[in-house]
């Protein structure tokens, strides 16, 4: 009989049952995933890495209050080490009963560069709604941060809505291309939006940001002391693909990223119900030429060498008044290469100079558009604007409208351009006066005042600001792209004392507050008492909640004799924060106007804070029985002469006044 083998032994594997087979392959994928999860509970009970939280509270003078975390920024720029200007806004962390909040978002035309501060065109519409709403508490937040793009306005504007706003308004465009996180910038993680937001939401974990900050590291991140900081603007650094033709897929891809941005804010306040004011871009069109021109040559027997020599030669017979003689070579050019942006703008030049306006204005515009380097948004992106508004149902502003009707023949130039985006003041007048009508649409009606708004928006600007923004500009200016050279803080000079504080202010010797207080300072020991209290009402204006300003300018109102003046500031200051300085100012006028009791509950209060030095309490109690003896309060003026006379027995007038008190009371004197 045949013998059969038996069956070889059993693997390994096979002996394993499948389900803890199952078991041990999940335990060793899950030791990576524990060791992360560790890791993060460790770094946050650590207190490691920055907090990246768009608002932070602040306690001032007993109120609670956010503030801009300028922490913030570094979320949106992966590879520069650079502070970018952010403000310094405040708004309560607990809603006012009947509070108008509105937060700005954009970029450097939405902080107000170069005037900053009161300068901005958020800033002048606090003023604005403040008079429309005479009874409520106006809070306008400027979230406005330089060379940013879409990404960071429509993740600031998704985190707004959870600080109770009434309105966003949102600023933005120019950036679009070289601003961070942008589709031509060097602040970049990839072009792939789903990739990007990805990126920013990850910098939620702590476990991403020990790992973004070692990576840094290794790296040897740009710092802001760089070589290419040095050399250059920031605008410089930012721009990667520094030529973006008119209708090319890179051109195409920008907007798009802008649709999908401002779209997806639009969608989240839509469904928060919260209305968002989009506002048209406005740029210089007259007087700035294009910054970079890219020849398509699209035309057959195109040459490129006579093209160049036609556009001297073209230029100089426009310059000397041969404006009809070039305009149709000028046309023919243009056709030859429907990209050249110099053709276009001189095609502008001449057209205005032959007094044809409308058509000067449509070839300045065209230049515009065409400019290969994109620091201006195109008409295609204003029109995306209001396409965007139309189709979320939102208002939206036309500040170039505006601009163009004021300006000479409709041509906008350096009138409200300082160079070829940014506002002069009339300009960020222009600004918040467009925003204004579409504000009003979405705002409450309850308690607005039935006034008309102002036929001028002036910001709150000192001349210490203006001598920074003019410093500002100059550096811009005569740096990439305006020159091939550049110009630093380090070139420039001081010639008066003002030059010196603001010059100070840039360099970051002085702060904004310290370089307004030092003016102010100046003013009054020159007796000039009105540019003083200028100053001083600069810094109510930005810092709305420091009471130092008003007590400040009362004292410049006082000293220049402006008692009633002076008396509606401190008034004004009490709303801020009780301070006895205030009441004592106040018992004052209340006595110098013989109103003996409302002096007499002026000097109780300033009592009562507990502020007051020791040294001085007996003359102020002195004056508080003065105050109420001559408003015929003989009672309480008799029990205040007693207190002051036995707490102070050596003090002769305290005693002389109690036997005045006495007397009249029919009582024994001394």
């Amino acid at each position: 009989m045949k013998r059969t083998r038996p069956n070889s032994a059993p693997t390994a594997a096979s002996e394993i049952p499948f389900s803890r087979r199952i078991l041990y392959a999940t335990l060793v994928l899950s030791v990576p995933v524990i060791f992360l999860a560790f890791l993060e509970v460790g770094l946050r009970i650590g207190g490691y890495g920055p907090d990246l939280r768009l608002f932070v509270p602040r306690t001032i003078g007993g109120t609670e209050y956010y503030g801009v975390n300028v922490a913030v920024t570094s979320r949106y720029f992966p590879s520069l080490h650079v502070q970018p200007g952010i403000s310094s806004d405040l708004f309560h962390v607990h809603k006012l009963p009947g509070t108008i909040r509105v937060f700005c978002l954009g970029e450097s035309s939405t902080l107000g560069y170069p005037f900053m501060y009161n300068g901005s065109f958020p800033a002048i519409l606090r003023e604005e709604l403040a008079l429309l709403y005479p009874e409520r508490p106006v809070e306008v937040v400027n979230l406005g941060v330089t060379a940013v793009s879409s990404y960071t306005v429509a993740e600031f504007g998704r985190w707004c809505l959870d600080f109770e706003p009434d309105v966003l308004v949102v600023y933005t465009g120019h950036n679009e291309y070289y601003g961070a996180l942008g589709v031509a910038s060097t602040e970049s993680v990839g072009r792939a939006r789903w990739f990007v937001r990805t990126y920013l939401a990850l910098h939620e974990w702590k476990t991403f940001l020990l790992v973004k900050s070692l990576i840094g590291r290794l790296g040897g991140n740009a710092g802001s002391d760089s070589p290419e900081r040095k050399s250059g603007t920031l605008m410089e650094a930012l721009a990667r693909e520094k030529d973006i033709p008119f209708g090319s897929s890179l051109y195409q891809e920008g907007l798009d990223q802008f649709a999908a941005n401002i779209g997806s804010l639009l969608e989240a306040a839509q469904r928060r119900s919260v209305p968002v004011v989009l506002s048209t871009l406005t740029s210089n069109l007259r007087d700035l030429e294009p910054l970079r021109t890219v020849l398509t040559a699209t035309s057959p027997g195109f040459d490129r060498t006579a093209h160049d020599a036609a556009i001297v030669s073209f230029r100089n017979m426009v310059v000397h008044g041969k404006a009809l003689d070039v305009r149709e070579q000028l046309r023919v050019l243009a056709n030859a290469d429907t990209g050249a942006a110099d053709i276009a703008f001189l095609l502008g030049r001449a057209n205005e100079l032959a007094e044809d306006y409308a058509s000067a204005q449509q070839w300045y515009a065209r230049a515009r558009d065409l400019d290969a380097l994109r620091f201006r948004g195109s008409s295609d992106l204003n029109e995306l604007i209001r396409t965007l508004a139309k189709t979320y149902g939102m208002p939206v502003a036309e500040p170039e409208q505006i601009m163009q009707r004021r300006s000479r023949y409709g041509l906008i130039g350096s009138r409200f351009l300082l160079e070829h985006v940014h506002p002069t003041l009339e300009g960020y007048g222009i600004l918040a006066e467009a925003m204004l009508d579409p504000l009003l649409e979405v705002l409450p009606k309850a308690g607005r005042a039935a006034v008309s708004k102002s036929s001028k928006f002036r910001a709150v600007v000192t001349p210490v600001d203006t001598i920074a923004a003019s410093m500002r500009i100059d550096i811009l200016v005569h740096s990439w792209p305006f020159t091939v050279t550049n110009r630093s803080l380090s070139d420039l000079r001081a010639g008066s004392w003002e030059e010196s504080l603001s010059l100070g202010f840039l360099r970051r010797e002085l702060t904004w507050e310290e370089m307004h207080v030092r003016a102010a300072e100046r003013y009054e020991s020159d007796a000039k008492w009105d540019a003083a209290a200028n100053e001083y009402r600069a810094l109510i204006a930005a810092t709305p909640y420091n009471v130092s300003p008003f007590l400040r300018l009362g004292g410049v109102l006082l000293q220049h004799g402006r008692r009633d003046d002076a008396k509606h500031v401190y008034e004004a200051s009490l709303k801020i924060e009780e301070t006895s300085q205030a009441r004592l100012k106040l018992a004052q006028y209340y006595f110098d106007s013989e109103n003996y009791a409302d002096a007499a509950r002026e000097l109780r209060s300033a009592l009562s804070l507990g502020q007051l030095p020791r040294t001085s309490l007996p003359d102020i109690r002195l004056a508080l029985v003065t105050a109420l003896l001559r408003s015929g309060d003989l009672n309480a003026a008799g029990g205040e002469a007693e207190k002051l006379a036995a707490e102070y027995p050596s003090y002769q007038p305290a005693q002389g006044l109690r036997d005045e008190v006495r007397r009249r009371l029919g009582g024994p004197g001394r």
